[in-house]
């Protein structure tokens, strides 16, 4: 959905004749006015935009730069951020509606779900708690030691080593027999892969979700994925491992965050893994099967009125792209 708007802003900056920007790069158009997309993932730290800031200086040029990171860098004179929530909203789509028909009150069979397809070492810590705590054979697990190649060329078991090898993993005991005792069974899948992961979240009382810049303290910008949209869209106890800040401001923007979450979403991230793994470990949080869908239709709901503002995001970004910028 995102190829969608992406191709329909790039029409109507051809239209207005705007610069658009291939995400990924630097500006080479010659035009006064740029734009570019940048969604999917988190925006760049800010020292990077005020380098690219002096470059649109010299050559007279200005950027606006439309993301689904929510984005609080201090001004900029040659370049701007539009995080319209309609953006946001494109992550209803994460999830199936027709999944709400089927639910009913029931238990689930599983403790949690934990879905870890690209690894690094925040979550290589969490499969090695998991492990430490028994907790693997009560939930639903993946661990596909899976990386980008922009960020690692290597898979699988190397991958694996290194991590342990190279973040200090190595220097913690409990990590140390962890890495040890699962070597031979990674990468790690407890459950039949049937390319919908809703009918296991369902049947798990927590979702447990590793974001993927939750180790990304006081960046001044936040950003959560689909897998954060989609688990606040399916009736669980969410335990959301995401940057520090980033639940307080969904909050404010109307989605519905478990009272747990928002109390140490603003702890730094050692102590928010910490506090997740304990509520998890004692499985303190009351599950009410009727409350928790309601809190999930809602956020569907907000998440799809979101969404629906789509075409004012097109006309907003067009005009803000050719306004002065202050």
């Amino acid at each position: 959905m995102f190829g969608l708007v992406e191709s329909t802003l790039r029409q109507r900056c051809l239209q207005a004749g705007i610069g658009f920007v291939e995400k990924w790069t630097m500006p080479t158009s010659k035009q006064k006015y740029l734009l570019q997309m940048f969604t999917k993932d988190s925006v760049y730290p800010v020292t990077y935009y005020k380098n690219l800031n002096q470059h649109l200086l010299k050559n007279d040029q200005q950027l606006l730069i439309c993301t689904d990171s929510i984005v609080e860098y201090e001004n900029l004179s040659n370049i701007k951020f539009l995080c319209h929530r309609s953006l946001l909203g494109v992550k209803h789509f994460h999830v199936d509606p027709v999944c709400y028909n089927s639910l009913s009150k029931s238990r689930p069979s599983k403790l949690f779900n934990c879905f870890m397809h690209r690894i690094d070492s925040g979550r290589q810590s969490w499969f090695y708690f998991l492990y430490h705590h028994n907790l693997l054979d009560r939930g639903y697990v993946s661990f596909s030691l899976y990386q980008l190649d922009e960020y690692s060329e290597l898979k699988d078991i190397e991958l694996y080593d290194y991590i342990h090898n190279n973040f200090q993993l190595d220097k913690f005991p409990p990590f140390q027999e962890a890495y040890q005792q699962m070597r031979s069974k990674v990468p790690f899948k407890n459950f039949e892969e049937n390319f919908n992961l809703d009918d296991k979240i369902i049947d798990s009382k927590y979702s447990l979700v590793l974001d993927t810049y939750a180790l990304h303290d006081d960046w001044n910008s936040w950003y959560f994925s689909e897998k954060i949209a989609r688990a606040l869209m399916l009736p669980t106890c969410q335990l959301m491992f995401s940057q520090k800040g980033t639940l307080k401001k969904l909050s404010d923007l109307g989605i519905e965050i478990q009272k747990y979450n928002l109390d140490i979403d603003h702890l730094p991230w050692p102590e928010r893994q910490q506090r997740l793994l304990e509520i998890l470990c004692h499985d303190v949080e009351e599950y009410n099967f009727i409350k928790l869908k309601k809190i999930a239709l809602h956020n569907k709901n907000q998440l799809q009125s979101f969404y629906q503002e789509i075409d004012q995001f097109y006309d907003q970004a067009i005009d803000l792209a050719t306004s002065k910028f202050d």
